[in-house]
């Protein structure tokens, strides 16, 4: 019999492209939701014999929202909204693990729409936007290691334990070279 899937148990993963060999990807703090878009536009062309329809290529983005919090991973996506950078990404479906230990998962690199912080009176700051994904993204069995599964379980299935976000300074990515006055 066919399993539903469990919305929070489909998570997602970021680092900026240019961190790929010195840093691994980190989870979304606080993520409420995400949504994978993949649309085609469809082209028709009468003929004679009647109506012809062709695909063109495909448009692919993911719609996300979180929490607004002083974890790094936040402060990265703001860093890469602000200065251009092409984020890579992974949508994980950790109840879906092959022979291996790995875990179903869409990947992919983008650029960040736009980065709009949200406060209303009633509620927790948030912060909803748009990845536009750049060509189209990739289906792979990914690695979770065993800090990142134990994240996942803690932001979803035991949200009452969390202790308040630590405090962090402003992001600075990895193995960025810094430029010395001559």
């Amino acid at each position: 019999m066919a399993e539903v899937i469990e919305g929070k148990r489909v998570i997602l993963l970021f680092r900026l492209v240019r961190e790929r060999a010195v840093k691994p990807a980190t989870q979304l703090a606080y993520e409420i939701s995400n949504t994978l878009n993949r649309e085609r536009n469809t082209e028709e062309q009468e003929t004679k014999t009647g109506m012809i329809k062709s695909v063109g290529a495909s448009n692919e983005s993911i719609e996300f929202e979180f929490l607004q919090s002083s974890a790094e991973i936040n402060e990265m996506l703001n860093y890469a909204y602000e200065n251009n950078e092409e984020v890579e990404f992974w949508r994980v479906n950790l109840d879906k693990k092959d022979k291996n230990g790995k875990y179903d998962a869409y990947t992919g690199t983008g650029l960040l729409a736009s980065y709009p912080l949200s406060a209303e009176v009633a509620s927790n700051a948030t912060i909803s936007t748009t990845l536009n994904i750049q060509g189209v993204v990739g289906r792979i069995n990914a690695t979770i290691t065993s800090d990142q599964q134990e994240t996942a379980q803690k932001y979803y299935d035991t949200v009452a334990g969390i202790a308040e976000a630590p405090k962090v300074k402003a992001y600075e990515p990895k193995g960025q070279a810094t430029s010395t006055a001559v």
